[in-house]
């Protein structure tokens, strides 16, 4: 939301959740500067402290080097994933690679690929940790699991993504 302060608002909205019992929260980053970022993440790590566990999207906003920077801010924050730090529109599998060679923190990417080719190539060069089939961009349900089962294979975990809420038929 424009004008909304997220140092501000990520907090509250940390508590609400951690009130409702979730065990994980997945915040949006990127798009300011990364100090800024940095204030909201902090301030929702605080809140949720360390058993719940807090990922991070960036929604493709970083560079290779910006990426690297807020990786290893996110490292000593104790987050558990780093989500789509580089831009989407091309696959960039060598970026990818250099990002999950040079942090710790696991990177999840692959949301926009939209067929086995793509993921075979990213998940077979290891671009990323967790791998992200989105069931309304990858072919539907089937192909989500066709990916999930070649992860398995190279050891790589599937977290599915889906841009909308609710049922994607």
């Amino acid at each position: 939301l424009e004008g909304v302060d997220p140092a501000e608002s990520f907090p509250r909205e940390a508590a609400e959740a951690k009130a409702l019992g979730f065990r994980a929260v997945k915040i949006r980053i990127g798009g300011q500067p990364i100090r800024k970022d940095l204030e909201a993440i902090t301030a929702v790590r605080d809140v949720l402290g360390p058993d719940i566990k807090l990922m991070a999207d960036g929604n493709g906003s970083y560079t290779l080097g910006s990426a690297i920077e807020m990786g290893r801010e996110l490292e000593r924050l104790g987050l558990y994933w780093f989500e789509e730090p580089l831009p989407q529109s091309v696959p960039e599998y060598t970026a990818y690679e250099v990002l999950t060679e040079k942090l710790d923190i696991a990177i999840a990417a692959c949301e926009g690929l939209t067929s086995r080719g793509m993921f075979k190539e990213a998940i077979t060069r290891r671009a990323m940790d967790i791998v992200q089939p989105d069931v309304s961009l990858a072919g539907g349900i089937g192909e989500c699991l066709f990916v999930a089962e070649l992860a398995r294979l190279w050891g790589i975990q599937c977290v599915p993504h889906i841009w909308a809420g609710g049922l994607v038929t």
